[in-house]
């Protein structure tokens, strides 16, 4: 009688087990779906804000908006590439070129006015990179020395 009750069991978790596998799955063509559509919304919102920032024209934003489309499609390959795939570093150099090109292109594009106050941002946006960098190493230094999360005071 024990071994149908634990027979029992164990069909009963296989089922679950086999249903939330399904629930899974489904989860993650929708967070595939999530993560295309904020890819585009992140490169709308960050096309807006270089509008806003640098005055662009609507042509200007035009070809933005297509220079972010070119690389859009290099951006979904990489990262849909398994991390052991030999091709993934062919991608990576191909994306890293790429994003200069997008940056050169973008450049071009701008106005000598418009490109001043564009390398402003960016060495502004660098220097926060940096600093925000910083912090984190200085965060993770304290943990690891202080011992799991403890007070280095605390030490007796």
């Amino acid at each position: 009688m024990k071994q149908i009750g634990v027979l029992a069991m164990f069909l009963f978790a296989s089922i679950l087990m086999v249903a939330q596998n399904g629930t899974t799955n489904e989860q993650v063509v929708k967070t595939k779906v999530e993560q295309k559509s904020s890819v585009e919304k992140r490169q709308a919102e960050e096309l807006a804000k270089l509008a806003k920032q640098l005055s662009l024209t609507p042509d200007q934003k035009k070809s933005i908006s297509s220079l972010q489309k070119n690389i859009n499609a290099a951006t979904k390959a990489f990262k849909e590439c398994d991390k052991n795939d030999p091709e993934r570093k062919a991608l990576k150099k191909k994306m890293t070129s790429l994003k200069k090109a997008y940056e050169a292109d973008l450049v071009a594009l701008l106005t000598p006015k418009q490109k001043k106050k564009y390398d402003a941002i960016k060495a502004a946006e660098k220097q926060a990179a940096e600093k925000q960098s910083e912090n984190a190493v200085k965060q993770q230094t304290t943990r690891s020395s202080s011992g799991f999360g403890e007070e280095s005071g605390n030490e007796e």
